[in-house]
């Protein structure tokens, strides 16, 4: 019976996780990520914000900038956490609610929300230790996506320049370069 599920499974093109970053997973060979049941391209990856109690801890994404993910936690990896450190006083006691919000491309969800906790917790106890920390985990894999996607993105630039050289240099044809092009751009 497992050659049939496992058929299946192969001609539908199932996920195949090759990392999982708390409540992510990430398939690298196809760039899909599956978050809250939901299959994604990488490309699709616009923003996210870590919220608690209505609260932007931190965020990240194409338009803020490396320089604010903030590696505070995890330095050159730049988890997107350093907010976890700038709390202030009077939220130190309980939290009602910790999510984080990603914001798509994809016309048809547009956003996700994770969510971590969403009962009063004490922050003194192991209930928001493990929240906080899938939380980390998971910023972490939505930093790792847009680094892939950013590295696809710039090899993709590398490419483009090195496609026009061997088009003026009369090595490709215009329909081949028009072609190629297509090709690179995902067109």
């Amino acid at each position: 019976m497992a050659g049939l599920f496992d058929k299946f499974k192969k001609e539908k093109g199932d996920f195949e996780a090759t990392s999982t970053f708390g409540s992510i997973k990430v398939d690298d060979n196809r760039r899909i990520f599956k978050i809250a049941g939901r299959l994604i391209p990488y490309a699709d990856l616009v923003s996210f914000e870590l919220l608690e109690d209505g609260k932007i801890i931190t965020e990240g994404g194409i338009d803020i900038g490396r320089a604010a993910i903030g590696g505070a936690f995890f330095g050159i990896a730049g988890a997107g956490i350093g907010g976890f450190s700038k709390m202030k006083k009077e939220d130190k006691e309980f939290c009602t609610s910790m999510q984080i919000l990603v914001t798509l491309r994809n016309q048809k969800y547009g956003a996700v929300t994770v969510p971590f906790i969403f009962l009063k917790t004490d922050k003194s106890k192991a209930t928001y230790s493990l929240a906080r920390t899938n939380a980390k985990a998971t910023l972490s894999g939505l930093n790792y996506i847009l680094e892939m996607n950013a590295d696809k993105t710039i090899l993709g630039f590398d490419n483009l320049k090195k496609l026009k050289e061997l088009f003026d240099l009369g090595i490709l044809t215009e329909g081949e370069y028009d072609s190629k092009k297509k090709d690179i751009l995902g067109l």
